[in-house]
């Protein structure tokens, strides 16, 4: 093979590599590129879950709960559930909250370690709370805060957690960062539950609020972004 021949089936092999290159780097770009168009239905159909959420739950009667506007415009929601529950006949009462939005990182507007700490709630402890319904696993945080008011000592817990689509419940916001870095799993955000209840009450019966009001918001917690709800 002469040298102009030779440098012509270089210059082929070269060019052909590049190709397979360029097609394999964009098969790559496609697959970790975000579908904003699926993305937007996803948050489509989640405002229709949420229009969807019950006013009440067998025997406790709901009316909204007031979020603060302050609030609002930090977590900037796609869907923002806020309910007051009180038993028709014990009279015990509890504040359920569900928040989803189209970008994760706004949850830590309504996370609680920030959100009930710069409203003048003191955090007295964490614990690490999995509660079970309907054969799920929810993982999340139970806190407890104090604060004084009136020169009166008020207490409150909150029971939290924080889902994203396709990838279960998380504890922390920090750990939501991080599943929210995955270019694909970005546009679809994320939410949180939470149910604030007083103090006093047992620890049974905040469970069994938490449950009571999971099981209502499950097909919005387990809807993926391929729009199947598992």
């Amino acid at each position: 093979m002469n040298r102009r021949r030779l440098h012509r089936s270089i210059s082929l092999a070269t060019l052909a590599a590049a190709v397979l290159l360029l097609a394999g780097l964009g098969e790559r770009i496609a697959l970790r590129s975000p579908d904003l168009g699926t993305a937007e239905a996803y948050h489509a159909r989640i405002r229709a879950l949420g229009e969807q959420l019950p006013e009440a739950i067998g025997p406790w009667q709901g009316e909204p709960a007031e979020v603060p506007r302050t609030a609002i415009e930090l977590i900037k929601p796609n869907v923002l559930w806020a309910r007051r529950f009180t038993h028709a006949h014990t009279g015990r009462d509890f504040t359920a909250v569900l928040v989803q939005c189209a970008d994760a990182r706004d949850l830590a507007g309504h996370y609680p370690r920030i959100c009930y700490v710069n409203s003048g709630w003191h955090l007295k402890s964490a614990e690490d709370r999995t509660w079970h319904v309907e054969g799920q696993a929810l993982e999340g945080v139970e806190y407890l805060f104090l604060s004084r008011r009136d020169n009166r000592f008020e207490q409150i817990v909150v029971l939290s957690f924080l889902f994203l689509p396709d990838a279960g419940t998380f504890r922390t916001i920090d750990q939501v960062y991080t599943a929210a870095e995955d270019r694909r799993r970005r546009p679809f955000g994320g939410g949180q539950v939470q149910v604030i209840t007083e103090a006093s009450l047992s620890a049974q019966e905040r469970d069994e609020m938490l449950r009571l009001v999971a099981r209502s918001l499950l097909p919005i917690v387990n809807h993926q972004a391929s729009g199947e709800s598992h």
